[in-house]
Order: structure tokens, then C-alpha cells, then sequence
């Protein structure tokens, strides 16, 4: 698979030699659990073909796409990050009320 070619140039020999290390091995396994999910997410998100002409529309679409992405990511990490757990359980930890004073109070959560 890494072997270099008889017809490949110079660069591609040495990318091959270099993916042909156990380092890059290891690096590379990676890719499946970051860039690979994320272009997986993308296709699964409806981008596939795009609707749109021309270098400047399709860069405005990756953007996008990129910007959705990165938004949903933090939507989900962001309580991780900060400490105060997911779902109807971090909301008193996010409001800085009790679970018992926020029963009492009765406050609309929604």
C-alpha cells in the first residue's frame, strides 16, 4: 500500500515512505475519529452536492457548514467543559437556584 511506484514523483515517494512508518500509522488512525466524523456529519447534514455555482458561493457553504458544525459541537461540549453536566438536571447548577428552591419557586424552565 505505501510502497512507492514505479510512476510516482519524487513528493509522492516520500509521503509514501513516510505513511509507511508506524508513527504515521498511528497518527493516521486518528483521522477516523476526527476529520473522517466531521465529513461523515457533513454528508449526513445534506451536503453532498452543492447547490450553487462558482468558488465564491461554494466557499460560502463550506463556512457555513463549518460554522453549524462548530456551533453544534459546542453546544454539546460546553457543559463539560464548564462543569454543570447536560440536561434538565444542569439547570440548577446554570441558574445558580437549588433543585428544592427552583420547585418551590416554580420557575419556567422552558
Amino acid at each position: 500500500m505505501h510502497a512507492p511506484k514505479a510512476s510516482d514523483r519524487a513528493e509522492v515517494a516520500q509521503w509514501r515512505a513516510r505513511m509507511a512508518t508506524e508513527e504515521a500509522k498511528e497518527i493516521y488512525k486518528l483521522r477516523a475519529a476526527t476529520a473522517e466524523c466531521v465529513n461523515a456529519q457533513a454528508r449526513n447534514r445534506g451536503l453532498v452536492l452543492l447547490p450553487v455555482r462558482g468558488r465564491a458561493k461554494v466557499k460560502c457553504i463550506a463556512l457555513w457548514f463549518a460554522r453549524a458544525h462548530n456551533f453544534m459541537r459546542m453546544v454539546k461540549l460546553a457543559p463539560q467543559l464548564l462543569g454543570i453536566g447536560a440536561g434538565a438536571s444542569a439547570i440548577p447548577a446554570m441558574t445558580g437556584y437549588g433543585e428544592n428552591e427552583l420547585k418551590t419557586r416554580k420557575l419556567n424552565l422552558n
